[in-house]
């Protein structure tokens, strides 16, 4: 018999991918909905998508941290979310929101993760990869981004205008659908309803005869994002989100920046 998604989120919670499980029970239990490609490639304002297209109660940010490649891209963050690039894009963060001169509040620190994406971020690390530990980050976001947002205000100095940085926040956007494929199926993992294999195993899968006539006689097979196309299709259900973490607020490394 198949494996099917909710079989792969009852397997990720045997495996102790507690994280991975809960982001693909949500998938597996929403009504069928396929993200835009607008709302993938951050073109919509979050705030005005539904609940059921966004999450925020899962990923936190001290949960990221614990594994080395969210930890690198953090601590990169942290040191550099104010440089020239970020302090480029600040400005047109503040122009888009409506400044032209004058003094004027942008953001604060009782904004979620949604609200800061709607704001704008000025600077972003990706992190992850197809030669990643199977664990659960890899299950539950792959290869993710971590945002930083300015937040603060606007305030006259001299002839001209200054932003002063109050806080910095960064927060994790991910986008949990299963709709790219770009042109060559991506696999997913081999699965049956216990576990996935390990990279080890899965080697030996594709590479031998042999051991794929084992391993498919135990019930494994391979994933593709096709498999959950398939199955949305044929039950009605899977529907894609946002994921957001929460949001990790830092002092700024850069205090003031010229406008």
């Amino acid at each position: 018999m198949a494996v099917t998604p909710p079989d792969i989120a009852l397997a990720m919670r045997r495996m102790g991918w507690n994280n991975a499980s809960a982001l693909m029970t949500r998938w597996v239990n929403g009504n069928a909905w396929t993200m835009t490609e607008a709302i993938k490639g951050d073109e919509t304002d979050p705030t005005t998508l539904s609940a059921t297209q966004v999450h925020t109660s899962t990923i936190t940010m001290a949960w990221l941290k614990g594994f080395p490649g969210p930890r690198a891209a953090y601590d990169d963050l942290c040191a550099n979310a104010l440089n020239v690039p970020g302090q480029s894009l600040l400005r047109a963060r503040l122009k888009k929101a409506g400044w032209t001169r004058g003094v004027f509040v942008h953001g604060s620190t009782r904004l979620a993760a949604p609200q800061l994406g709607a704001l704008g971020y000025v600077n972003s690390r990706p992190f992850g990869g197809t030669m990643d530990t199977l664990n659960d980050l890899y299950g539950a976001i792959g290869r993710g981004m971590l945002h930083a947002a300015a937040v603060g205000r606007v305030e006259a100095r001299g002839k001209g205008h200054v932003f002063v940085v109050d806080r910095v926040g960064i927060y994790l956007r991910d986008a949990y659908d299963f709709n790219d494929d770009d042109w060559i199926p991506q696999p997913l993992g081999i699965w049956n309803k216990q576990r996935c294999l390990s990279k080890t195993e899965s080697a030996a899968f594709i590479s031998s005869p042999l051991a794929q006539i084992y391993y498919r006689s135990q019930g494994f097979e391979e994933v593709f994002n096709a498999t959950f196309r398939r199955w949305r299709d044929t039950t009605g259900r899977g529907g894609d989100f946002l994921v957001y973490s929460d949001v990790e607020w830092i002092a700024p490394t850069v205090r003031e920046i010229a406008l």
